[in-house]
């Protein structure tokens, strides 16, 4: 496991830090965390067997039939194909930062922001981009109907189950925002700043290398979708039964 870089040592406890070192030993540090240093903790901890047989199975792409091509921005061709995998999508693209949701000072510069997130938490607020690592699914567009993949999230407080992968690191972040349509490869602030990706909503984000996971049908929501924990929670059991079955 990597820890994110951006990760302010001022803020956090002594106990975190050990608890973040025993991620990198492969320890479940959850289980002796606090409620708060679960949340700090969840989106950094990755297992290494997952995460490399994750990378291993996203190496080739079985096209999702009846799709087109994605943007990975307006104006530009379409090169991002959507790819099918045993109870998952996944595609390759950039990473735009994603700070739409509640106000927090880290998000304000965005010009591009908007007061709403597609998913409400459970608390009945729009996500905190800055807070919540998650990812971004386009709109119905170009052949491709989330729902009818079973890629669901709503103010009901749950969203799709979900990984990204970048560089060596990986974050669980479920489907909490949608995107334009026919444009793909987005994430909000907190899940780039996860995995070592510059969160400035201006000039941050990667032009590509991003690997985005998204499983598919209602035993993959996660709920509360807010909840890093939970997010990790139901994105390790599917993210471990994905690769038994593809093997």
């Amino acid at each position: 496991m990597l820890l994110p870089l951006d990760l302010d040592p001022v803020r956090l406890a002594p106990r975190v830090l050990w608890l973040l070192a025993l991620g990198l030993m492969g320890c479940q540090p959850e289980a002796a965390a606090g409620p708060e240093e679960q949340r700090l903790v969840a989106a950094a901890v990755q297992p290494p067997d997952v995460a490399d047989q994750l990378r291993e199975l996203t190496k080739t792409c079985n096209p999702v039939p009846g799709t087109g091509r994605f943007r990975t921005d307006a104006g530009k061709s379409p090169t991002v194909q959507l790819c099918q995998l045993p109870g998952a999508i996944f595609w390759r693209a950039d990473a735009d930062i994603d700070c739409d949701g509640q106000t927090d000072p880290r998000c304000a510069k965005d010009p591009w922001r908007q007061p709403e997130t597609s998913a409400k938490g459970t608390d009945g607020q729009f996500i905190n981009a800055a807070d919540v690592p998650f990812l971004v699914v386009p709109m119905a567009s170009e052949g491709f109907e989330p729902k009818a993949h079973g890629i669901k999230t709503g103010w009901s407080g749950y969203g799709s189950a979900g990984v990204v992968l970048y560089n060596g690191r990986m974050v669980f972040a479920p489907y909490a925002d949608a995107g334009p349509k026919g444009v793909i490869g987005e994430l909000s602030f907190a899940a780039a700043q996860a995995l070592g990706i510059d969160p400035d909503p201006v000039r941050g984000g990667v032009a590509e290398g991003v690997t985005y996971i998204v499983f598919t049908g209602e035993q993959a929501y996660v709920k509360p979708v807010e909840d890093p924990v939970m997010a990790r929670e139901v994105g390790l059991r599917l993210a471990r039964q994905l690769v038994g079955e593809s093997q």
